[in-house]
């Protein structure tokens, strides 16, 4: 595996997709999900 390779995990790229979804469904932007969550955007 390359350094700078990234392995995702199953879950984390269904709930990353799921999170996606939702927010396009809201018409909500990145920096939105994350005010509201109260989570950094990062």
């Amino acid at each position: 595996m390359r350094e700078d390779e990234v392995v995702t995990d199953p879950v984390d790229a269904r709930l990353a997709a799921r999170l996606a979804e939702l927010r396009a469904e809201r018409g909500w932007s990145l920096g939105e999900l994350a005010e509201r969550s109260g989570v950094s955007r990062s």
